[in-house]
């Protein structure tokens, strides 16, 4: 009986131990066929990728950059004079009842007037005579190559930047004015020469690389003959 058992022990054994090598024969094989499959089809996932970045051709366009070709050398300066007038005027805004009653207690009338008016003009017209002469100053000018388009900032009475869009068609010279380098649709601006990065921009924004027209100097010397 003992012997009986042997014999099936062992056969059961032999048996698992075929079993076994046939299992890591069919790994082996699926191993590499992986590996195969991995090697062919890398190339094609790799194709399909790029086709599918490449499908936007916008995508592979650099993109263009807007250039600073301007900057005010008065723009700090002019921040700060008026960053101190808005102050003041609000510090005068909220101090102002305090100073009416103590005026209003010394009984006389000229010194109320006097204080008012002296008053009025510190809160109110300084900060807008000063806003009326910056408002017309570039702090920066921008050029943006793809529009063919300048842009320029200025200060508004809240010291906020604030942005005009323009071409040279849109720009006016001046014959004669105060703080004024050019007209823009209608605004007066303020440009420095010296402080453009190239200067070619300045002679587009005055016209100056425009051929001079002789038509008014003919038709005039047309009328007097």
């Amino acid at each position: 009986m003992s012997l009986f058992m042997k014999h099936c022990i062992s056969g059961e054994a032999k048996r698992s131990y075929h079993e076994i090598n046939k299992l890591k024969y069919i790994f082996n094989d699926a191993s590499k066929s992986c590996v195969v499959e991995n090697k062919i089809l890398s190339p094609v996932f790799r194709r399909l990728q790029g086709f599918s970045t490449n499908d936007n051709p916008q995508s592979n366009k650099p993109e263009i950059e807007i250039e600073k070709i301007y900057t005010g050398p008065l723009a700090r300066q002019i921040r700060s004079i008026k960053t101190f007038t808005l102050l003041s005027s609000t510090t005068g805004i909220c101090a102002q009842p305090v100073l009416l009653s103590k005026v209003q207690e010394l009984g006389s009338t000229v010194a109320l007037i006097g204080v008012g008016t002296f008053w009025g003009f510190f809160v109110i017209v300084s900060p807008l005579l000063i806003h009326t002469i910056t408002k017309r100053y570039v702090i920066d000018l921008d050029y943006d190559p793809e529009t063919k388009k300048y842009i320029a900032y200025t200060y508004n009475f809240f010291i906020r930047r604030k942005k005009i869009e323009f071409t040279p068609e849109d720009v006016k010279t001046p014959l004669a004015g105060i703080f004024t380098t050019a007209i823009v649709k209608g605004k007066p601006l303020f440009m420095d020469p010296k402080m453009f990065n190239n200067l070619d921009h300045y002679s587009k924004i005055m016209g100056y690389d425009k051929p001079i027209d002789f038509s008014l100097d003919s038709d005039q010397e047309d009328k007097k003959k």
